[in-house]
């Protein structure tokens, strides 16, 4: 029996888990809710990986039945077999069945205002320079002449923040709030608060991965409305509002002033990804 469990068995759960982690991966390609755990730009990977991991799961359980892999006494006198406790093969085992579970059987779950708290909120990458917000900024179709990112957004009396230019134009709004200030802006995001903020204050926020979540960021943009404390946080909201500047924790910022709310169903997808896009 122990030569059973640590030989045969030891096999076979090995190619079930292999094939259990496929097709997780498969489930959350399907789904799309893979995009709540990594960037697009990694999801060859894990194709990738998802085959890999069904063919050596499907050679793992063919190992098991095969007849070359019976076993046989070479009469030297010394057990060949590879000797391992039942309690920490449970524990070994366990570890690999903890996240197949909770990937099958528990909802996904996305990031939200309790992890800002922890990461905090970035108002733009000051560290930037404007050439750096050209090459991430991708201006719209020009029908006249062509004009660079900036100066597009300048000739704009209403900029709408999307899912691709969230990120640059807050950059730029942030690196030069005087250019911006008095204009319309417009957003959607989760309602965040900073314990330093006052009652009518808020953040709309949007989570950027580049990779996957364990290197997501957080960006918003500070907002102050009347209605504010009407909405909870993490809640989902799309603001229209002129842009002013404002001082928080001894740094001049942009900031809304709302003049309008919506609340929004959360998005399936609801994260940022960062990129790079050279415009020449």
């Amino acid at each position: 029996m122990e030569t059973f469990f640590n030989t045969k068995l030891n096999i076979y759960l090995k190619g079930i888990f292999l094939l259990g982690f496929a097709l997780l991966w498969i489930k959350l390609l399907i789904t799309g809710n893979i995009l709540n755990f990594i960037a697009p730009r990694m999801i060859p990977f894990i194709s990738f990986s998802a085959l890999a991991f069904f063919l050596l799961g499907t050679i793992q359980l063919f190992l098991r039945d095969s007849s070359d892999h019976a076993e046989h006494d070479c009469n030297c006198g010394s057990s060949h077999h590879q000797r391992t406790s039942f309690t920490k093969s449970i524990l070994i085992y366990a570890i690999f069945l903890a996240p197949l579970l909770i990937g099958f059987l528990f909802p996904d779950q996305t990031l939200g205002s309790s992890g800002a708290a922890n990461k905090g909120i970035q108002y733009g990458r000051a560290k930037e320079t404007p050439k750096d917000i050209h090459q991430k900024v991708k201006p719209p179709k020009q029908t006249s002449s062509p004009k660079n990112a900036t100066e597009d957004l300048l000739s704009k009396s209403s900029v709408v923040l999307t899912d691709d230019t969230f990120i640059p134009i807050l950059d730029e709004m942030e690196s030069h709030i005087d250019r911006y200030v008095g204009k319309e802006v417009q957003l959607t995001g989760f309602v965040y608060r900073d314990p330093k903020f006052n009652h009518n204050q808020l953040v709309v926020a949007r989570y950027a991965i580049s990779c996957c979540i364990a290197d997501a960021s957080v960006y918003g943009l500070m907002a102050e409305s009347s209605k504010a404390s009407h909405f909870k946080d993490d809640s989902w909201v799309k603001v229209k509002g002129i842009l002013k500047k404002t001082v928080f924790d001894h740094s001049k910022i942009p900031m809304l002033q709302i003049q309008s709310v919506t609340a929004l169903p959360k998005p399936k997808n609801p994260y940022l990804y960062e990129q790079l896009t050279r415009i020449d």
